[in-house]
């Protein structure tokens, strides 16, 4: 079954053009061949029989996270407190911030009136228990 319409090299190459700079951006391969006005199924079936441009695709979608490492290593190199405390909330489980769960005074109220309705059972089971039980003899 054929697979479509077949491409010489220099169709290829404007192909990968009008995507890379969207991979660049760390597009995802569908979103970027949206933004670029290329079918994907065709850039999916040429990234699967070839490994080195699935490489190329993955290298072009790790660009924008490279530079931004490099500018918090730049920041940070030059004393940035604040790109500093970024970095290790992010990264280092002993400066990440904890979350705090507030409880509201509604919610401490409901909690309240169950905690007494449990007692309240809990206690006539407990006279139930202690008291004779009312049996009739049948006549």
């Amino acid at each position: 079954m054929a697979q479509g319409k077949a491409y010489n090299q220099k169709q290829r190459e404007m192909i990968l053009k009008a995507i890379e700079p969207y991979l660049k951006l760390g597009y995802s391969l569908r979103m970027a061949c949206i933004l670029g006005g290329v079918k994907y199924d065709v850039i999916w079936r040429w990234q699967n029989k070839d490994e080195a441009l699935s490489i190329k695709f993955k290298s072009w979608q790790n660009t924008i996270n490279s530079k931004a490492r490099a500018n918090l290593e730049k920041a940070v190199n030059e004393g940035d407190i604040s790109t500093s405390q970024y970095w290790l909330e992010k990264r280092d489980k002993d400066f990440m911030r904890k979350q705090e769960i507030k409880v509201s005074s509604e919610n401490e109220e409901k909690k309240k009136d169950v905690a007494d309705t449990i007692l309240s059972l809990v206690k006539d089971e407990k006279t139930k228990k202690g008291s004779k039980p009312n049996i009739q003899k049948k006549r």
